[in-house]
């Protein structure tokens, strides 16, 4: 599998401190220090959300045949979880009357 790399916010903090005053001259893949981690499109979204918890992270890239095709973040799972909820909450209601 091709190799997939993100930078984060820590990783340049990081490199930042440790190269103050030649940070202009480092490449991209210099400052991916953090092993990737992702998720293909079938994975559950719950399964996700646990990844991401487990592993302190906010964001997580979806990879299908060695390409990112989407990222997805804690807004787009708090959002998801809104519109269940709403729609559960409207089914409830029908249901009832």
């Amino acid at each position: 599998m091709k190799k997939i790399s993100i930078i984060t916010t820590k990783d340049l903090i990081n490199m930042f401190y440790r190269n103050l005053y030649t940070m202009y001259k480092l490449k991209a893949k210099q400052l991916t220090l953090s092993p990737i981690i992702y998720v293909t499109p079938g994975t559950n979204l719950f399964d996700v959300m646990k990844l991401m918890m487990a592993k302190n992270i906010r964001r997580v890239p979806v990879v299908m045949s060695n390409k990112v095709v989407g990222i997805i973040n804690q807004n787009l799972i708090i959002e998801a979880l809104c519109y269940f909820m709403r729609d559960t909450m409207k089914s409830y209601r029908e249901d009832r009357t």
